[in-house]
């Protein structure tokens, strides 16, 4: 009997080590299973409840206004689960269903929330059982919310100062007398990075230091970055207009858009 002990005790001591093995082995594999619901999402958040018993992956994890996020859930079979989205505005989007016997759900929500700025991190709640009941299992987390792309609706306009109409897109019916200033208005999504400036046929340049509407060098609250800048060029030879271009930068989610107005310099 003596020498039975040791064996118990080291098959015990093995078994209580494998069991975090098995269990990582098994959340891996949940996780596995659930990323293939995720499809061409390209990539998902991870997250869990407190207990470990309930999996959800959200793909993707970044998502714009009007498109769909995915949450696939791994938790007890043929349980009701509850996916609560709460909204900075105060709104709720909430969807109901079930685990299947393997004990998977996947469960898709509109987003209907439009952000005031770029990006915006809301809170989701996923409730497995019935809400406030002891056996329920919870798992919170986040997903991030952005406006839609904005390259198709951002604009460059400009004017003379002392002309109350925009300057038409044909650049041969923009005309700017030398010596005066124009106004420059870049339309975009709040709080974008926007750089504008002046080109002449010299090379030279003059940039709009600031937005004169927020003292700063991003789009206001309302998408609009406006500056003033004076407009004087003195040829090389003598003509009677140059062209000159105005170039605005604005930097959408990581990326750099591009957009140019040009317009004739009249020295008469």
């Amino acid at each position: 009997m003596a020498r039975r002990f040791p064996k118990i005790l080291l098959i015990v001591l093995l078994y209580c080590l494998a069991l975090p093995l098995n269990s990582n082995i098994a959340q891996g594999k949940q996780l596995h299973d659930l990323a293939a619901l995720c499809g061409n999402a390209g990539s998902s958040n991870a997250f869990q409840s407190a207990s470990a018993t309930t999996q959800v992956l959200v793909c993707p994890p970044v998502v714009e206004t009007g498109r769909a996020v995915l949450f696939a859930i791994h938790a007890r079979p043929n349980t009701q689960v509850r996916v609560v989205i709460q909204y900075p505005n105060g709104d709720t989007a909430l969807k109901i269903d079930r685990t299947d016997a393997a004990g998977i759900v996947a469960i898709s929500l509109i987003v209907r929330y439009n952000p005031p700025y770029r990006y915006v991190s809301v809170p989701f709640q996923v409730i497995v059982g019935r809400p406030n009941a002891a056996e329920s299992d919870v798992v919170a987390g986040t997903i991030t919310v952005g406006q839609l792309p904005t390259i198709g609706v951002s604009k460059l306009r400009i004017h003379q100062v002392g002309i109350q109409t925009w300057c038409p897109a044909d650049p041969l019916a923009c005309i700017v007398h030398n010596g005066s200033s124009i106004i420059i208005r870049v339309d975009t999504q709040p709080r974008d990075p926007v750089s504008v400036s002046l080109f002449y046929p010299d090379g030279s340049s003059v940039p709009c230091a600031i937005n004169d509407l927020t003292g700063t060098t991003i789009s206001g609250d309302d998408g609009v970055y406006r500056c003033t800048l004076p407009v004087t060029y003195q040829p090389k030879q003598a003509r009677a207009r140059v062209n000159i271009l105005v170039l605005a930068q604005i930097s959408i989610g990581g990326n750099t858009v591009s957009l140019q107005r040009k317009f004739w310099l009249v020295f008469s």
